[in-house]
Parts: C-alpha cells; sequence; structure tokens
C-alpha cells in the first residue's frame, strides 16, 4: 500500500546542479519514503494541517541530511553530572569524566545514551553517525543494542 506524507509550511532549501542552495516556502510531498513534489508558496500563505498525514512545520527549516563524523553517544549520560578531580588538561579529564563514564556504563545506558543521542540529532538535521564507543563493562551486546535503537 502506498503512503504519502506532507510536510506543510516549510523553507525548503533544495541544491540546484552547482551545488547552490535556493531557499523557497512551501510543502514538501513524500510518497513511499521518497520525495515526489515541492510546492512552492507564499510565505504569508501558511496551510492548515488537517489529516494525520500531514506535519506542520511551522516556518521551519529544511535541508539535506547532516553527517556528523565524530560523535560520542555516552556522552550524552555526562548532561548534569556533578564533576569531581582535577580537570586542567585533557588527560585529566578523560581520567576524571570520560573514562569512569565509560567503565561505568551498562546495556541500559549504552540504549538510553543511544536513545538522546538520535533525538538530539535528528532534531538537529543530522541523519548520519559514526560513534566509537567502547563501554568495556558491556561489550556484549552494546553495539547490537546501538544499532537497534538508532534503526
Amino acid at each position: 500500500m502506498s503512503q504519502q506524507t506532507i510536510i506543510r509550511n516549510a523553507w525548503i532549501c533544495p541544491v540546484n546542479d552547482q551545488n547552490e542552495v535556493e531557499p523557497f516556502f512551501g510543502d514538501l510531498v513524500i510518497q513511499d519514503q521518497h520525495i515526489v513534489d515541492l510546492i512552492r508558496r507564499s510565505a504569508d500563505e501558511h496551510k492548515s494541517v488537517n489529516h494525520g498525514d500531514e506535519l506542520n512545520a511551522a516556518g521551519r527549516l529544511l535541508t539535506l541530511p547532516q553527517v556528523n563524523f565524530h560523535e560520542h553517544i555516552y556522552s550524552r549520560l555526562a548532561k548534569g553530572l556533578p564533576i569531581s578531580g582535577a580537570m586542567g588538561n585533557f588527560a585529566e579529564i578523560l581520567k576524571n569524566l570520560w573514562w569512569k563514564i565509560d567503565l561505568a556504563l551498562d546495556l541500559p545506558m549504552v540504549k538510553a545514551s543511544a536513545q538522546m543521542a538520535a533525538m538530539e540529532c535528528l532534531q538537529n538535521g543530522v541523519t548520519y553517525l559514526f560513534d566509537h564507543h567502547a563501554s568495556p563493562s558491556a561489550i556484549s551486546g552494546s553495539l547490537k543494542t546501538i544499532a537497534q535503537v538508532l534503526e
């Protein structure tokens, strides 16, 4: 069965054959996971969204997906942590923060950090990411867990 989604009221930034961005306001039509139409409209002409298969971008920007070539998924768990120990140089930061977190990771924490990373990446237009993951206390299953969340 064919599925269609329309993203309305967006600033759309397609790239032309010369790799130049030509932004315009309008709607983007997706059919079976492929962009099939771009509808140009005036920015003053907001269309209401009435159907479950329509999303209101509310003037947000639609661009090509971004790639993060250097991610630390588990770092999402460090937000708001109280930090103890010296942090005066890179070696101290590794020893007193990152290696401690990495060593403490178990599969539920790996899953939680991957969920948060996926959410934050998508909110910022990143659809591809490369992580260098370790979790020495949860080696078995950690990459599978991350893959399942990102899928």
